[in-house]
């Protein structure tokens, strides 16, 4: 996992990056295998002028397709450096977690339909008689005359 510390329009020195770093290389040791890649810039809005103009925007790269950025703006560059990698440990568990249940997701879709090809009353409900003995069934759905429901024939329905 590689660190890049940028600065923009503040005044920094090889101490405080190489502080910045070394914290954010203890916080993201336990997502190394799941990130490749994590980029943070401190840029101070709008000067001298003062205010909640500390930016911080933490950019990691995961190995699976996809980036996660995150922005905050703070009053000091500490605060606003804390609030951004909270964030980030956050959406990358998110990240994580729905990798995690992606496989899970998929079997179940599996087991449904194998179960609608093993029993095709799931699939085609109280007509599944037709289904088992015939390659075009023909179920019978009600229409409304005057007086009651009648049955008639239905379209020819193709299975699998």
């Amino acid at each position: 996992m590689s660190i890049d510390v940028q600065w923009s329009n503040l005044e920094s020195n090889e101490k405080s990056k190489r502080a910045i770093a070394r914290q954010l290389r203890v916080l993201m040791w336990r997502f190394r295998s799941f990130v490749i890649r994590v980029r943070v810039s401190f840029s101070d809005v709008n000067g001298p002028r003062g205010g909640v103009d500390k930016r911080c925007i933490v950019s990691a790269k995961l190995r699976s397709p996809g980036e996660i950025t995150i922005i905050s703006e703070k009053s000091d560059l500490l605060t606003a450096f804390q609030a951004s990698i909270s964030r980030l440990i956050r959406a990358i568990l998110r990240e994580i977690v729905k990798q995690r249940e992606m496989p899970i997701r998929i079997n179940r879709r599996l087991k449904k339909i194998e179960q609608e090809n093993a029993n095709p009353q799931v699939r085609y409900g109280r007509h599944a008689a037709f289904a088992r003995e015939k390659r075009f069934a023909e179920p019978l759905l009600p229409y409304r005359t005057d007086e009651n429901v009648v049955s008639r024939p239905a379209l020819p329905v193709i299975l699998e």
